[in-house]
């Protein structure tokens, strides 16, 4: 079990990404999440048994449900599956956990030394009634410095308000004033200062934000709605410069389509074989197993060897 008490939810990059989920596939989802982030390094084993089993589904459901979520979004391993964002803000969490408890011992540390120390001539530290300073004679104390805030202008003088009126700009640009944002997210400002950290201005920061936005038009999903979006992407931006800004009116959102039994029946047949399981989970008259012949055109068709002859 993870040591992890809470699970920091993205809620508009989930939704971003989830648009074309049905109710209980956004379910399902979300339990395997959940499962993830309490099992040991965030992945869960790639047994189809123990899947259904802690996430208290049936087979029906595994296969319905489960394997189209864990084909889209999650990284299928030899013996594991995970979700690459939930991993990275799992490890970010521990990281954040460990400094903090280091922290907190050399605190501690140092409190106690300090409570033990003795000066040496301890009575050569007691003022006598000639080194004492008469009333308004007593050096006066150093001002505490006053903390910053997120809201401050950053170092180099670049304000975090400069880089969210880029990042509007953007995405007014990409698709239309009628998908304007009616005010700036809570979290804008404090991701803005960590773009200027990085060592974005307000020229670079606008051509990342119309780079990923027209992205997002271009496969027909909704514009990103906050700044914390390109907190995980920034590095990566700046490493690979962006395509050339393109100007038009986005693609529609095209949501998915009810899949026929042959579909579905392909679908099941390309995991079972995708993750080399040994049992098929739905031995009725409708649902048969696989065939040899179909097992080998599907081993084919994905570039995957039987269990006995992998290497």
């Amino acid at each position: 079990m993870t040591t992890n008490p809470y699970l920091p939810l993205f809620v508009d990059a989930y939704e971003t990404d989830t648009l074309h989920l049905t109710v209980e596939q956004d379910g399902m989802y979300s339990r395997l999440l959940r499962l993830m982030w309490r099992s040991p390094q965030c992945q869960v084993p790639k047994d189809p048994e123990w899947l259904q089993r802690r996430l208290r589904i049936n087979s029906e459901q595994y296969a319905d449900l489960l394997l189209p979520i864990l084909e889209e979004f999650c990284t299928i391993g030899r013996k594991f599956v995970s979700q690459d964002r939930l991993k990275r803000e799992w490890e970010h969490v521990n990281s954040i956990s460990r400094k903090n408890r280091r922290a907190a011992k050399s605190r501690w540390r140092k409190d106690k030394v300090d409570a033990n120390a003795v000066p040496e001539n301890s009575d050569t530290h007691m003022p006598d009634a000639e080194t004492t300073y008469p009333f308004g004679n007593a050096p006066k104390p150093k001002p505490k410095p006053k903390p910053t805030t997120a809201g401050d202008a950053a170092p180099d003088g670049l304000d975090p308000t400069a880089i969210i009126a880029a990042f509007d700009e953007a995405r007014t640009a990409v698709y239309g004033p009628d998908n304007a944002r009616p005010y700036p997210a809570g979290t804008d400002t404090v991701s803005a200062s960590r773009l200027i950290e990085m060592g974005f201005d307000t020229q670079t920061a606008r051509a990342m934000f119309q780079h990923a936005q027209q992205r997002q038009a271009d496969q027909g999903k909704a514009p990103i709605a906050t700044l914390r979006y390109f907190e995980g992407h920034a590095q990566e931006f700046l490493a690979r410069p962006p395509e050339p800004e393109r100007h038009g009116a986005p693609k529609p959102i095209k949501y998915a389509k009810r899949q026929t039994r042959e579909e579905l029946r392909k679908q099941r047949i390309d995991s079972f074989v995708r993750i080399g399981a040994t049992n098929w989970l739905f031995p009725t008259a409708e649902e048969p197993p696989p065939t040899p012949e179909e097992l080998q055109e599907t081993r084919e068709r994905l570039g995957v060897e039987p269990i006995g002859e992998q290497k």
